[in-house]
């Protein structure tokens, strides 16, 4: 039985050596320096020591797996200032939360968490390895996914620069954005493969949260709002976007609605999704970076990129009073 690292109020350790293991990650390097932290390839010459750590099954794909590895001098604390250790780690769950955010944000890939373990520099038969039930971080992903996560040795720069700007912007604490966070963290966490469309669904609740602002033609401020969000070089790129958008809403509708999606829906949603996956990153990013963190200054802003007209205002309102049966 684990010793009890402590209580919430007081420092328990000097320092804390923390390890957790990611899944679906490739690169061209065996490690990747960050300075505050860093990753590790699992390979032949340390699997033992990471079997030690976290166990042998835990590690049994050889080249497959790395470890985060981050050293903190000092025990780390809740945002209220309690030490935590007491319950499982939850300042440095809530750290991977972030940092797993950044990952998937910073390209297209399934990477994720799989496990956790922390050990005290001054008591080290007190570690403690937890699989946290957080399917957002923790979620096993079918291994022969397609969406690949490549990640190299040029890229640390450029994404130590990527999570700087996320952080540091006011929007990333906005109510509706913290929602549109956690939908999408749930869709890229999610086995996606043919008649599993789960992804679509957490997708389109993302885009629900941050791109409406009124009730009724959500499709529309959905579609048009997000293809012009997405940074395409040509109107005709935007139209089609907009259209494999609103095609996707639909079915979310479906799925949602208990219908489900036929077979030729299925072979569009796997050609659709080739735009989806990086246009989402691209608008959620644009919206952290550029949104305004005012609730009527949102309003303004998400107005100002796309409005319905009064004419599609007046067909949708037309389309509710008609008698079921009348309609078309």
């Amino acid at each position: 039985m684990q010793e009890p690292l402590g209580s919430l109020d007081e420092p328990y350790v000097s320092s804390i050596d923390a390890y957790a293991l990611i899944r679906g990650l490739h690169s061209d390097a065996d490690a990747l320096d960050f300075g505050d932290f860093r990753l590790e390839k699992v390979t032949s010459r340390n699997r033992q020591r990471w079997a030690d750590i976290f166990a042998p099954a835990a590690v049994y794909h050889q080249g497959q797996h790395w470890v985060w590895i981050r050293h903190y001098s000092t025990q780390p604390t809740m945002p209220n200032g309690k030490y935590d250790y007491g319950s499982g780690g939850s300042a440095i769950t809530q750290y991977l939360f972030e940092l797993l955010f950044c990952l998937r944000l910073f390209r297209t890939g399934d990477v994720y968490f799989s496990k956790l373990t922390f050990v005290p520099s001054d008591k080290p038969e007190s570690r403690l390895t937890v699989k946290i039930n957080e399917p957002v971080i923790f979620f096993e992903i079918d291994p022969s996914h397609k969406w690949r996560y490549e990640f190299n040795t040029i890229d640390i720069d450029q994404f130590k620069a990527f999570c700087a700007r996320i952080n540091s912007a006011a929007f990333r604490i906005h109510p509706k954005f913290l929602v549109a966070r956690s939908y999408f963290l749930q869709g890229s966490s999610k086995v996606f493969y043919r008649f599993n469309r789960d992804r679509i669904v957490d997708y389109c609740v993302t885009l629900e949260s941050v791109l409406t602002n009124v009730e009724g033609l959500l499709r529309n401020q959905i579609g048009e709002r997000a293809s012009r969000m997405a940074g395409l070089a040509t109107e005709e790129e935007r139209i089609e976007l907009a259209r494999v958008f609103k095609t996707l809403y639909d079915y979310r509708s479906q799925l949602v609605h208990g219908s489900g999606i036929s077979i030729d829906e299925n072979d569009s949603v796997d050609t659709n999704m080739a735009q989806v996956e990086p246009a989402i990153r691209t608008i959620l990013t644009n919206l952290i970076c550029n949104a305004p963190a005012d609730e009527c200054e949102f309003g303004a802003y998400l107005n100002a990129i796309y409005h319905p007209t009064e004419e599609q205002w007046q067909n949708w309102f037309n389309s509710l009073k008609m008698p079921k049966g009348l309609a078309g």
